[in-house]
């Protein structure tokens, strides 16, 4: 590294780097894993909730200082004194949204039950929307693929113990295994995947309308290749059929074939609001979204 002459700091040697170094950027912090537990019914992350979910923990993540005795003080910044207040009126303002597109983020979030809504009814307000944070489920939602991944890829840079990308660098399945072992963590092996009891808990509740065993559901994710995304796809697919006799079979064809959810209708409202958006879709708005800032 070298020191600017016209500038008050030591460059990186990379002029990219020293003019984001210089750049004022604020903004909240997510996990990628989010992508896959903040889904919409077709399976697809809503991208929106994984914002707002950001907003929600930057808001519950306290203050830190140190008092006269050098202990550490927490300090929390909102002003309730129990759960962090917002409306959708400020969800819309600072995410860019529409009121419908906030209502069903905040549906995903308590759907997903790392959020739980309240709505208080004090001297001059009526109905404030308070979300209280569950840090157990946010817990599990930020560390639980680490322990099937080592990163969350795209579908189609899905890792598996006989297909490794030659330019990427990835932990092997051994690898991953041996992790889990050091960490004393509970895992059953189907194939090449990892199935631990946090993993198979979040595929009970996905596959709560049907009578699976545990031994089928860790079957139905190794089909999936370890990918969430892949999973829910399929059991959108399956919610839209009738009369399946063997709900199992008819999952893991459907991963395996990569069936698509049938895509309902749009209302005449809906149909205006996209046409104003100039986009075709839900998920193409959501993708035309700016970051929370």
């Amino acid at each position: 590294m070298n020191k600017d002459r016209n500038a008050n700091y030591i460059s990186s040697g990379n002029t990219i780097v020293d003019q984001i170094g210089q750049m004022e950027i604020t903004g909240n912090i997510v996990s990628p894993s989010w992508n896959y537990y903040l889904v919409n019914e077709n399976g697809k992350p809503n991208y929106l909730a994984v914002q707002i979910l950001g907003e929600i923990v930057y808001w519950y993540k306290p203050s830190i200082s140190k008092d006269d005795t050098d202990r550490i003080v927490f300090k929390k910044k909102f002003a309730r004194d129990d759960f962090y207040q917002i409306s959708y009126c400020r969800i819309e303002e600072k995410f860019n949204c529409t009121k419908k597109q906030a209502q069903s983020a905040i549906k995903v979030l308590v759907n997903s039950g790392v959020v739980i809504q309240h709505l208080v009814n004090e001297a001059h307000y009526s109905n404030l929307m308070c979300l209280e944070l569950v840090p157990e489920v946010l817990n599990r939602f930020s560390s639980i693929t680490e322990n099937v991944t080592t990163s969350l890829q795209k579908e189609d840079e899905v890792v598996t113990k006989r297909e490794l990308p030659s330019d990427k660098k990835v932990s092997t399945y051994t690898e991953i295994t041996e992790e889990i072992k050091e960490n004393k963590t509970d895992t059953t092996t189907v194939g090449c995947w990892c199935v631990d009891d946090s993993i198979l808990e979040l595929l009970q509740g996905t596959f709560k309308d049907y009578e699976i065993s545990d031994d089928d559901l860790r079957k139905i994710f190794d089909a999936a290749e370890g990918n969430i995304h892949r999973v829910n796809q399929a059991a959108a697919v399956i919610k839209d059929s009738y009369n399946v006799k063997h709900p199992v079979s008819f999952i893991i064809k459907a991963i395996k074939g990569n069936w698509k959810p049938k895509e309902k209708p749009l209302s005449q409202s809906e149909q205006e609001i996209l046409s104003r958006y100039g986009c075709k879709s839900w998920d193409e708005v959501e993708a035309g979204m700016p970051n929370a800032s």
